[in-house]
């Protein structure tokens, strides 16, 4: 994948998640944020930052019945769009959620190249054009961090659907160990998509809880 072509598409996501976000009833949000432990918490700065989060999992994690939402939104319009649209669409089907180690370290640029390992369903790796996660993250190396997030295979290359959430190390090993408790449920890997999204988001609002104390 070329940068031109990650950047196309990168820029058409939000507006792609919004519309795809119109289909989710009320409902089904509620019980959503139930699941993600997000019920009567008031983010403040970084409501944004859970919000974000809860859609994407509504969209690519959430399967009540055969398919996500994203799925069948692709499998509806994929046929119509055009170009990068049309190329995404017709790559949901393929999207994967894991816990991913950072291989190489990051130059100071804002973005760069780098190989992720997926420790969750190894021996996958993957190179994608990786953008730092936030304010919080840019004094430490990024080589060996933990990150959970979305991966679609397109254009012979893999993408990261959005910003990613770090994991600690205890967090990597509770995942492992119930993806092994799980085994071959038709479920597990929406059970364990489900608690590493939880996780992730508590530990994040934790991370940055620590960062605002230490900037007061």
């Amino acid at each position: 994948m070329t940068r031109a072509q990650h950047d196309a598409i990168i820029k058409l996501l939000p507006d792609l998640h919004a519309t795809m976000a119109e289909e989710i009833s009320g409902p089904v949000q509620d019980s959503i944020f139930r699941q993600l432990g997000l019920t009567g918490k008031q983010g403040g700065g970084d409501e944004h930052v859970l919000m974000a989060h809860a859609i994407l999992y509504a969209l690519y994690g959430f399967r009540p019945g055969r398919q996500t939402v994203a799925e069948g939104y692709a499998q509806r319009h994929a046929e119509a769009a055009q170009g990068e649209l049309r190329e995404y669409l017709s790559a949901i089907g393929g999207v994967r959620f894991s816990i991913h180690r950072a291989l190489d370290p990051l130059p100071g640029q804002e973005s760069q190249q780098v190989r992720l390992f997926d420790e969750l369903d190894e021996p996958n790796e993957y190179v994608v054009w990786f953008d730092l996660l936030a304010e919080l993250h840019k004094e430490k190396s990024v080589e060996g961090l933990l990150c959970a997030g979305y991966v679609v295979p397109i254009f012979g290359g893999h993408l990261h659907v959005s910003t990613l959430l770090t994991c600690s190390e205890e967090m990597l090993a509770e995942a492992v160990a119930r993806k092994g408790a799980l085994g071959r449920k038709a479920s597990a890997q929406s059970e364990l998509v489900k608690f590493v999204t939880r996780r992730a988001l508590h530990e994040e609002m934790v991370l940055r809880d620590r960062a605002a104390e230490r900037d007061e």
